[in-house]
């Protein structure tokens, strides 16, 4: 008889899990990216300066800025 226990062993299950893992991880790491965006301009940084601190490209700090308007 099928289990809860070999559903969790399932390779369908694992790489589902991964994968919302990751993502959460992603959603995270964005938030505080966000958060780091809206306080280096409060301070009066250009975003060309916020990219370089960030080692990330200036059209995802400009996403990141238009986002916390």
């Amino acid at each position: 008889m099928f289990q809860l226990h070999d559903l969790g062993e399932s390779k369908v299950w694992q790489e589902t899990h991964q994968d919302g893992r990751e993502e959460g991880i992603e959603k995270v790491q964005d938030l505080k990216a966000l958060e780091f965006v809206k306080r280096m301009q409060s301070k009066g940084m250009m975003l060309k300066q916020i990219a370089e601190l960030l080692e990330i490209p200036l059209p995802e700090v400009r996403r990141l800025a238009r986002a916390g308007k």
